[in-house]
């Protein structure tokens, strides 16, 4: 105990006189272990624990690309669902679709988050209930369908926890379902689900519908099937599917389905800062060793054993990875106490947000145990070392030329790594930024946006349904301080709803199909409450009702796609609905863009028909004024109060903006994070190299050497260090910009500005990092320096 207590007081008195490298190593530490954990922690809980279920090495989404439109990436239609089969590397696979629905029957309605899945989906998961059963291949099929799944948290929470649950039936959206398993403690996807049902595909789902891709599909491979091999084949399946349906997949399209692992696309870019951290407590380490290496020798002659020099640096590293790991703690917990005050509404309200043991304990002992390794480096050279060499060269206060070199080679590998990685980092912050300056094509400021869906058999008929909307549109309207109210079938960034359409008046490539277009239900009022402007033609009026022609308004992406140049207004398209089988619409008008698949995405061709003409199941309704959420429910909720009206949020985040943005801050916040460690470790390792020459430039100063001269001769060095440390990590970059080229907007994954504003910065720090002990050494007696050689 004595000698441990004595080994503590000499690494206490070690890392206190050198204190420029303790804060630098401290510091690095820390943030690679707290911000590295609080960061982590929000993406595990919002985007990667959903994904904890079944092999994850084996799990893939399988998506459908058309590069030829600019579109990215897509869900699959039902025929493409059931064409998977084809492919042998799949062992599994489902289908994924988040929703709500109405549950009645109880006291008051309300609605109830509902996702509607495949049988194979749990499958693929490798899941099975708690209680009772999943989902059979025939209950996929609409006449089967009247079953639902629950979940464990609704289990408890609506039905007590009692088993003879299992069989019970619940009013979904007017329909009776039968309750046949419930899912396992803590399981979700994609978000907190209460129940879940099966599609219900019709016989025309299966065969005939391939223009609607909104199937979010999950699947596992066979054991041993390599990724990169199963995308092979699944992008020939879809090359094959393309020639056996040629009037679906138009060749122009470019029309390709992929897999990509469930969890990479988030997981990658937060391995950035902690391996930065990493990387700065080696350098820092080994810039010190070479300074040290004079002390070692001079321990050795006097008889230290080795296993004595190894216990004190062991200590040391201790000492730091402790200070670090404490730090690390606190800032994780801080900072996710800071996230969470900045994240949107609904990523608070999933109140299992919290600091994740599993992430901090990876990140904990990574960095303690590069601390440690590197900590013993100087020991395993010191063992080996000519002790005269060493004596002699050490007392020159430069450590020798050897020392020198290594002193080098750290600063240029540093500036290396940390420029290979900035450069993503930057892209990504670049990116963000103009994702950031992207208009939504709509006004979400002083908007309230609430869905209406009546179910129930009282609202079976359209008809009865479309005055139900006009009802709470009415209600609405009539509320103190509202400026303007309209209604959509879907908000924009919501979801995707596309039809087949025929255009009067466009010549079509040969063999071009027909396109499948967006299109939206809305009721007159919408875009001047979500200020879109009108840019040609007329809006919506009431007199655009069930008698009236029917109309429709197209939007400027539309008329740019079919017409460029052209006049729009007074053409027709063909729409085949419900109620008009095969009818021509008549164009109205032409509105302003509205970003409908989200800010880093196109905008796809949309058309407007008017509600009345063909209502529709639901409506959101648009609300705009000085108004609250709680009056906006309170007046929906006395049109019909057997009907929910629960959703009721400011547009942006019933638009997803606020939601879809968080990602992106939190992928800017990694970034910023390894721009930060990135110059700590630079400005440590440099300082500590110019700081060993201490000695050196007393010594050129008694000669006759100036101040300035030795500065410039300090400085000329570093930039000659930095600068081959930067042509090495601009090289690797730009071998490895590929690699992050998939997740940028707007922006080329080899953008020189980028490279250039890193390279500045990386030079400005080095120079810093520089100027400020080479300054200080100015300062020196040089009768003192000339003594001490």
């Amino acid at each position: 105990m004595d000698q441990l207590l004595r080994d503590l007081r000499f690494a206490l008195r070690a890392l206190w006189r050198t204190k420029g490298f303790t804060a630098a190593a401290v510091i690095a530490l820390a943030l690679g272990i707290g911000a590295t954990t609080a960061i982590f922690s929000v993406v595990n809980s919002v985007l990667l624990r959903s994904f904890g279920w079944g092999d994850e090495s084996r799990l893939v989404s399988v998506y459908r690309t058309y590069v030829g439109i600019g579109s990215g990436k897509g869900g699959l239609s039902v025929p493409e669902l059931y064409d998977l089969p084809q492919a042998q590397s799949l062992e599994s696979f489902g289908s994924f679709n988040a929703g709500s629905a109405a549950l009645q029957g109880t006291d008051r309605a309300e609605r109830v988050p509902v996702a509607r899945v495949t049988s194979g989906f749990f499958s693929a998961l490798s899941l099975r209930p708690q209680l009772g059963r999943a989902f059979g291949p025939d209950e996929d099929l609409q006449g089967n369908d009247a079953v639902a799944l629950l979940s464990a948290t609704a289990f408890r929470r609506r039905f007590g926890g009692d088993p003879e649950t299992v069989g019970r039936s619940v009013t979904l959206d007017g329909r009776s379902r039968r309750i046949i398993g419930i899912l396992p403690d803590g399981f979700a996807f994609n978000g907190a689900h209460e129940f879940f049902i099966p599609y219900g595909f019709t016989q025309n789902d299966r065969l005939v519908d391939r223009g609607a891709h909104y199937l979010l599909t999950v699947a596992k491979l066979r054991a041993g099937v390599r990724r990169d091999a199963a995308n092979k084949e699944i992008e020939q399946l879809s090359i094959r599917i393309a020639k056996e349906h040629p009037n679906n997949y138009p060749p122009e399209f470019q029309s390709m389905l992929h897999v990509e692992p469930l969890r990479d696309r988030f997981v990658a870019s937060s391995r950035e800062p902690i391996l930065i951290a990493c990387g700065n407590v080696a350098n820092l380490l080994l810039a010190r060793s070479a300074g040290r290496e004079r002390e070692f020798a001079l321990r050795a002659a006097l008889g230290a054993e080795r296993s004595r020099i190894v216990r004190q640096l062991l200590t040391e590293g201790l000492l730091l990875a402790a200070a670090g790991a404490v730090l690390g703690v606190l800032l994780a917990a801080w900072g996710l106490d800071v996230l969470l005050a900045v994240a949107p509404r609904q990523i608070r309200q999933l109140g299992d947000v919290r600091v994740d043991g599993s992430v901090l304990a990876f990140s904990a002992g990574l960095t303690v145990a590069t601390t440690l390794v590197f900590a013993l480096v100087p020991a395993l050279r010191a063992s080996r070392v000519d002790l005269a060499a060493s004596l002699k060269e050490g007392g020159r206060g430069t450590g020798g030329v050897p020392a020198a070199r290594l002193r080098t080679a750290l600063v240029v590998a540093q500036v290396a790594i940390c420029l290979f990685l900035l450069v993503g980092a930057g892209l990504l912050l670049r990116s963000f930024a103009r994702i950031l300056h992207v208009s939504p094509g709509f006004d979400v400021e002083g908007a309230i946006a609430a869905d209406l869906a009546p179910a129930g058999p009282a609202y079976a008929d359209a008809d009865v349904r479309e005055r139900y909307f006009e009802q709470g549109l009415r209600a609405a309207a009539a509320l103190p301080g509202v400026t303007a109210v309209g209604a959509n079938l879907i908000l924009p960034t919501r979801g995707r709803f596309g039809q087949t359409i025929e255009i009067e008046g466009y010549e079509r490539a040969s063999g071009e199909p027909w396109p499948t277009d967006e299109f939206r239900a809305v009721l007159p009022g919408y875009f001047v409450a979500m200020r879109q402007r009108i840019l040609a033609g007329r809006d919506f009026s009431a007199a655009d009702d069930a008698k009236a022609p029917l109309v429709v308004l197209v939007n400027d992406a539309w008329a740019r796609r079919y017409f460029p140049g052209k006049e729009v207004v007074g053409r027709r398209i063909k729409i085949d609905t419900e109620r008009h089988r095969d009818a021509w619409w008549t164009i109205v008008g032409v509105v302003s863009d509205a970003r409908e698949y989200g800010l880093d995405e196109a905008v796809p061709p949309v058309f407007y028909y008017s509600a009345p003409q063909e209502p529709a199941d639901q409506m959101t309704l648009v609300v705009r004024g000085r108004i609250t959420p709680a009056a906006v429910r309170q007046a929906l909720s006395r049109v019909d109060p057997a009907q929910p009206v629960d959703r009721v949020l400011p547009l942006e985040d019933a638009s997803s903006l606020a939601v879809r943005r968080f990602p992106l801050q939190l992928l800017a916040a990694f970034a910023a994070l390894a721009l930060l460690l990135s110059a700590v470790g630079i400005y440590g390792v440099t300082s500590y190299a110019v700081a060993q020459r201490t000695r050196e430039i007393g010594v050129r100063m008694a000669v006759g050497a100036s101040a300035a001269s030795v500065i410039r001769m300090v400085l000329s060095g570093a930039l000659r260090t930095v600068v081959a440390g930067i042509c090495v990590g601009a090289v690797a970059a730009l071998a490895g910009s590929k690699l992050i080229a998939s997740q940028l907007y707007g922006i080329s994954a080899r953008d020189p500005l980028t490279y250039a504003v890193i390279a500045a910065l990386l030079g400005l720090v080095a120079v810093a990092a520089s100027g400020v002990p080479a300054l200080r050494a100015t300062r020196i007696d040089p009768m003192a320096a000339l003594r001490a050689e």
